[in-house]
């Protein structure tokens, strides 16, 4: 499945939207789209070399693999031009307020509403139970984050964390190397993730909760689709 095309609520984006995260969201799927499809080029290549066919097959089979990640690349720099356009969107004075707003207990309990709904519906999809428990442990870091930094702090991680794809992504090995998920995978797991959650944060803002749940719902799909493509 493409990552990309997973219907989003409208609701939602324009929640996201709100608090300057809509292009990032958006701009991460699209790189996970563009990475898997540089790993199916990349892993059909050597499947020629090892049957021994045609090198030519082989050669424009790697092109791919290299147009396709840096199409990836690109779309990361949108991610980061993203967040520098949702910092400079966010007034100050509200920005102050939203920092304060996730310390509170109530926002924590929404938090944790959201964490364990998004949970619940990534036991419902196929996916290795070793993966499941490093994305919930993703998730829980960018819950436990949110709550002691707030929006500023989901801003920098985000930024800190696209980074660290295009740091992967630009090695030789484009960031293969693997715990239980491939280094690149995880990193933009983590991104896609932290960009979904922070909609609790619009959603005490506006208080229009009832799309977070959607939201939640909406990626988790994509984000299994994203650890088993292109493996």
């Amino acid at each position: 499945m493409a990552l990309a095309d997973q219907p989003i609520p409208a609701e939602a984006r324009d929640g996201l939207s709100r608090i300057g995260l809509a292009v990032t969201f958006d701009s991460l799927l699209r790189a996970g789209d563009a990475f898997i499809a540089s790993e199916q080029a990349f892993r059909q290549s050597a499947r020629m070399r090892i049957a021994g066919f045609a090198v030519a097959l082989s050669a424009t089979d790697a092109q791919t693999e290299s147009s396709r990640n840096n199409e990836g690349l690109g779309h990361l720099d949108n991610v980061l031009s993203g967040i520098a356009q949702g910092r400079t969107q966010i007034d100050p004075n509200l920005l102050g307020r939203i920092n304060l707003m996730t310390a509170g207990d109530d926002f924590r309990q929404a938090l944790v509403r959201a964490r364990d709904s998004f949970a619940h519906q990534l036991t419902t999809q196929d996916l290795d139970p070793e993966d499941f428990q490093e994305v919930l442990g993703l998730l829980d870091r960018h819950c436990q984050m949110i709550t002691s930094r707030g929006l500023s702090g989901v801003f920098d991680e985000l930024e800190v964390t696209t980074r660290r794809v295009r740091d992967l992504r630009s090695q030789p090995d484009r960031g293969r190397a693997s715990g239980s998920i491939p280094l690149w995978k995880a990193a933009l797991v983590a991104g896609i993730l932290l960009a979904s959650v922070t909609g609790v944060i619009a959603c005490f803002l506006f208080s229009a909760c009832a799309w977070v749940i959607q939201l939640l719902a909406a990626v988790s799909p994509p984000t299994v689709a994203l650890i088993n493509q292109g493996c």
